[in-house]
């Protein structure tokens, strides 16, 4: 029986972005990166935050995505089928950077279908975050910058903050972190922030993003995590002001869909679009935001 690969809607029935494989021979086989190198992808589940980080031997998933009983569920929809077309069997870290929905609650989901072999962050069950925890795969660094074991945040301040570091770049991943918790990390960790890519704390709202976190991370990427015409209107554009000040070039999942990151040693990132290189003649056609540049191999 061959593979089926869906994405979800992005807000309305007419915009579906589908990989189907009819046969298995058909299916793209399973490839990992080489030593050294990382494939970080940022999926599209509307409002929300699910992405997979894989090296030659081993995966993560930081965040979920949203997902209610009953209802919509990214974990299942989007993370499980996302993990199985490339072949994954297990996750090796499942880092759940707070408990809101939008991050946490394709968790279960994915839980009860793949083994997770360790699971990290703000939910029930899992090993608290704490600033210092360190691990190398195949050659990608991965610490732990925040919170701090006796940390008084709770909440969004509280997201697990994980760098991911690679010979010549290295990627933030933020979670719904404010200005408090921002502070925290300008003043005791400032040297574990400049990036060259990240995620836009708090999918660019303006309750993330201070002036003074951007002019030090500097990234050349900045990743907005948000869903279609979402009733936030994320990201903010004072944020994505910010951002472009610094030269980072823009990436919103809302009109690209699915991200893939090419994490090369000492050689520039490359980006794929899933919405770019998979269009077919029924998606909708959403121009790029003033600011958000499409992205290109």
């Amino acid at each position: 029986m061959g593979a089926w690969l869906l994405l979800v809607p992005r807000g309305f029935p007419g915009r579906w972005l589908g990989l189907v494989c009819m046969a298995p021979l058909a299916c793209v086989p399973a490839t990992r990166p080489p030593l050294g190198e990382a494939w970080f992808s940022v999926l599209d589940v509307g409002q929300g935050l699910a992405t997979v980080l894989r090296t030659t031997h081993h995966t993560l998933v930081y965040d979920t995505g949203p997902g209610r009983p009953g209802g919509y569920d990214a974990g299942a929809a989007v993370v499980v089928p996302f993990l199985r077309y490339w072949g994954v069997q297990q996750i090796d870290t499942l880092m759940v950077s707070h408990a809101d929905n939008d991050h946490s609650g394709g968790a279960p989901s994915i839980r009860a279908t793949l083994h997770v072999d360790r699971l990290l962050g703000g939910i029930q069950g899992a090993e608290p975050c704490v600033r210092g925890m360190t691990w190398n795969w195949d050659g990608i660094d991965f610490r732990v910058i925040h919170p701090t074991a006796d940390t008084a945040f709770v909440d969004n301040d509280a997201s697990c903050v994980l760098r991911v570091a690679w010979p010549g770049g290295s990627l933030l991943l933020t979670g719904d972190i404010g200005h408090a918790a921002e502070h925290q990390l300008l003043l005791h960790t400032p040297e574990d922030l400049p990036a060259t890519i990240i995620v836009a704390p708090h999918h660019g709202s303006h309750a993330g993003s201070t002036l003074a976190f951007v002019n030090t991370v500097a990234p050349q990427m900045v990743i907005y995590a948000t869903g279609y015409r979402n009733r936030y209107h994320f990201p903010n554009p004072e944020v994505v002001a910010r951002y472009a000040a610094v030269g980072a070039t823009s990436f919103n999942t809302a009109q690209q869909g699915t991200l893939d990151f090419q994490l090369r040693p000492n050689r520039p990132t490359t980006v794929q679009s899933w919405r770019f290189v998979a269009r077919h003649y029924w998606h909708f056609p959403i121009p790029p935001d003033e600011g958000v540049q499409t992205p290109v191999d």
